[in-house]
């Protein structure tokens, strides 16, 4: 934050000036308490026509009288101008008059996919909650809808850009590129705060795949490089309704997987309609999913082994492992087609069981 000059306000109180919103023009004044020190106040020099233009609630209020303005004793700063003190932190009042103005610098509100947008654009989504700025809370809105996958296809496709970016290294939280999705603990708290509802089976999905015993912002402050698919969350910010959403889907989704890849089984009616049942293997001894997805693997290891069950099954039955069972390509359409369905069920139960967490 940027400040130019002091003066003293009520005992114990400090008053700055905002270098870079402090208009020479301005015809109003705005103070808001620092988040790390209440004694300092922030004051910025503004204009009416600004706030009108984008609040109903600040037109309304200078159409009024100032009579309820109490001016500061002496103080030159208020230049004989009225005077609002506003009950939001300096930071959250100043990052919205920045949007406001155009001046926004701050890469974390700017850049796709930032994984500080959720926490820095909250306290400004509240602010144009509170001042019914409908433009600016859209804004920031579509842009946290923007970072997330809404459909289980734009997930796919998110996810294989994901699968191209970890071949090519590890990376580091301060420089989080922008393919990959961003962290989802603040997004969740935001989206659910103001009923983002379509993007909470992408946020909960890719909060099930990060690791619950690595804290985001430790690997932020140590510089800790590390692969994407080994990446924490902000654990520390999770609420308890937070935590158990993710224990459900955890739970029953354990339950629905377990279920698909027990009951996988070739189409043999489809089979013998087509080819004699001596020209595929699957048919003479039909194959757990162990043996079709996994060699020498169980589905409880699969569970266990597996946090990222949708990418798992985007995979289908690799072809490999067609040749390697003799396995005919009626059974492996059949088979690919239980999975396709299995996944578009699962999708289904990830929007039904986020669906009563938004509260907006």
């Amino acid at each position: 934050m940027a400040f130019n000059g002091q003066n003293n306000g009520g005992e114990g109180e400090a008053f700055m000036k905002h270098d870079s919103l402090w208009f020479w023009d301005g015809n109003i004044i705005l103070a808001a308490a620092s988040s790390s020190d209440k004694r300092l106040s922030m004051r910025f020099r503004v204009h009416k026509s600004v706030l009108s233009r984008e609040s109903q609630v600040f037109s309304d209020m200078f159409a009024l009288p100032i009579q309820y303005v109490k001016p500061i004793s002496n103080d030159d700063i208020m230049e004989g101008l009225p005077f609002i003190r506003m009950h939001d932190s300096a930071e959250d009042v100043e990052a919205l008059l920045k949007y406001l103005y155009g001046l926004i610098r701050d890469v974390a509100l700017t850049r796709p996919r930032h994984p500080d947008f959720a926490k820095k654009s909250r306290g400004i989504l509240w602010i144009a909650d509170k001042y019914g700025m409908d433009g600016v809370k859209a804004h920031f809105i579509a842009r946290l809808r923007a970072d997330w996958p809404k459909t289980l296809a734009e997930w796919d496709r998110m996810d294989a850009i994901k699968e191209t970016v970890v071949k090519f290294g590890r990376v580091c939280v301060d420089t989080w590129p922008e393919e990959l999705l961003p962290e989802p603990v603040s997004a969740a708290i935001l989206a659910m705060e103001f009923g983002v509802e379509d993007i909470l089976p992408s946020i909960f999905y890719e909060m099930l795949r990060c690791y619950s015993r690595v804290d985001w912002d430790t690997l932020g402050e140590t510089k800790t490089v590390f692969n994407p698919d080994e990446r924490g969350a902000r654990w520390q910010l999770a609420t308890a309704e937070i935590l158990h959403l993710r224990n459900i889907i955890r739970e029953e989704g354990d339950a629905k997987m377990k279920a698909l890849l027990s009951n996988l089984r070739p189409n043999t009616t489809a089979h013998s309609r087509h080819k004699p049942l001596s020209c595929c293997f699957s048919l003479k001894s039909p194959p757990a999913i162990e043996t079709l997805l996994r060699p020498t693997s169980t589905v409880d290891d699969i569970l266990q082994s597996s946090r990222d069950w949708l990418r798992f099954l985007r995979q289908g039955v690799p072809q490999s492992r067609f040749k390697d069972l003799a396995m005919c390509n009626w059974c492996r359409s059949y088979l690919d087609e239980q999975i396709l369905s299995g996944r578009n069920d699962f999708w289904r139960f990830l929007q039904e069981t986020t669906a009563s967490a938004s509260c907006g």
